[in-house]
């Protein structure tokens, strides 16, 4: 077993407490990390061609579903940074005791 598919429950699991929406957070995207192929591993995968060939047409899915998992992974980055400035801008203007501060509420959404 690799460590690409030892890792791949855990990093799920990861991925799913993060993504889960907290109250009152904006809408956040949910992320599945790709599993890697098993063909690879397995011997009978290099006795024809056409078994090499469907192995290397997984690898090529998978590339592309690695590709879109870090882009997803991107989103969500992008998403709490967004509520994170959001959250201290209304923390800053309440501090200051501004009375015409934005409501997370309004501003979350």
């Amino acid at each position: 077993m690799t460590l690409l598919r030892r890792l791949a429950a855990p990093v799920a699991m990861i991925s799913l407490l993060c993504a889960a929406p907290a109250a009152g957070a904006l809408a956040q995207t949910l992320c599945s990390a790709p599993i890697a192929p098993f063909c690879v591993e397995v011997a009978a995968t290099y006795d024809d061609a056409g078994t090499s060939d469907r192995c290397s047409q997984d690898l090529e899915t998978f590339a592309a579903q690695v590709d879109d998992y870090a882009a997803c992974l991107e989103q969500q980055v992008e998403e709490l940074r967004a509520e994170q400035a959001v959250l201290e801008e209304s923390f800053r203007c309440q501090a200051e005791g501004g009375a015409d501060c934005p409501q997370d509420s309004d501003t979350l959404q």
